[in-house]
């Protein structure tokens, strides 16, 4: 009989070694519907786009469950091919999310074959879009199901997370007005414009919480002008704030600091103000999760696909895995043997725990 250290390995090697770039999910969901059917479960797919799929299994014929363990099916750009040593796996996906992913599979398997849990009590849902705009979680909304907990896989280390931020993604544009360089009064430079405001954006000072830490704003792009030799007619950036608070009071800042820029435009005799634009394009609540007594606890700077579930957890919301953020998205992501081992018994205690009710909000 194979070992834990055996399945699960060869569930991560699997899974790792398919490219699921966001919006390419289907290689995934397939290997995915393919294997749990194989090891018994009833699985459902739910479309969530052209060619992709959110994964749904469960335990004979009871599809509501007490508790869904839950992680997303797609990774980061570009894909990096699976590889491993004595020690680690890396590849793209090795932490984030295949890790926690293969080892909630293994761990509600474990609790199967040993009797602990039984048809109704554990669920399973693998979503798309995670990376990008959360739409396999959106989606997953109108399945029916109605769990009393959930528990999230993500790489924390195998530490028990109290929460996480929310998050803001918003596009900034500034339109200002075209000419030759060498006559900069004839034209209003967007790009000029643009970099103030941001400058403004990035001396808020953002609100804190003793759990979540501080509010942090990110500049992801900024795209602006055709050449050097022309003032540029319009420039747009797309920013990004991990929100400790919450978003009303953080986007209310934020709306401030632009308008009262772009009031102060008026009257100062350039051949055309500035039109500035602020467009909001998601966001989420930050998120305050459950725990149960025993593990090591922290709060996530990242946010997860939890804040795109609109249902009730009247058990809470869980979030736990192995890897770490740290080099989820980078050119060396991995993850430890170790650490992907000792995560399923850590999911099968949080699984147990959370049936028994032990779990209590973070504080």
């Amino acid at each position: 009989m194979a070992s834990t250290r055996d399945n699960l390995l060869a569930l991560h090697k699997t899974l790792v070694s398919i490219s699921c770039v966001t919006g390419n999910e289907a290689p995934c969901s397939d290997a995915l519907k393919a294997y749990l059917s194989e090891h018994g479960w009833t699985v459902e797919t739910q479309a969530t786009g052209p060619g992709r799929e959110n994964v749904y299994a469960y335990l004979g014929s009871h599809r509501k469950t007490r508790v869904v363990l839950n992680s997303h099916l797609d990774v980061v750009p570009p894909y990096i091919d699976f590889s491993e040593d004595a020690e680690n796996v890396y590849g793209r996906g090795s932490s984030d999310a295949k890790g926690p992913m293969a080892a909630q599979i293994i761990a509600a398997q474990e609790l199967v074959q040993e009797s602990v849990i039984k048809e109704g009590d554990v669920g399973l849902l693998y979503v798309t879009g995670e990376e990008v705009d959360h739409i396999g979680m959106i989606k997953a909304n109108d399945l029916d199901i109605q769990p009393e907990a959930m528990i999230v896989g993500e790489p924390t280390e195998n530490v028990l997370a109290t929460g996480h931020k929310g998050a803001i993604k918003f596009t900034l544009t500034v339109e200002g007005l075209a000419a030759h360089s060498g006559y900069p009064h004839l034209g209003t430079s967007a790009n000029t414009h643009l970099t103030r405001i941001l400058n403004r954006l990035l001396d808020l000072s953002l609100p804190s919480s003793p759990i979540l830490g501080s509010t942090t704003l990110n500049i992801g792009q900024i795209k602006g002008g055709v050449a050097s030799n022309v003032i540029p007619a319009k420039a747009v950036a797309d920013v990004m704030i991990r929100v400790a608070t919450s978003v009303d009071e953080v986007w209310h800042l934020v709306q401030q600091a632009v308008e009262s820029y772009a009031n102060a435009q008026t009257g100062k005799g350039e051949v055309q103000v500035p039109k500035i634009s602020l467009d909001k394009t998601n966001w989420f609540e930050p998120v305050h999760c459950h725990v149960v007594p025993s593990f090591t606890t922290k709060a996530m700077s990242y946010n997860t696909d939890i804040g795109a579930w609109k249902h009730p957890l009247p058990a809470g919301a869980y979030l736990y895995g192995p890897g770490s953020i740290l080099v989820a998205h980078g050119e060396n992501e991995f993850v430890s043997k170790q650490q992907l081992v000792e995560s399923v018994e850590g999911y099968k205690r949080l699984i147990t725990s959370v049936l028994a009710g032990k779990g209590k909000p973070a504080e």
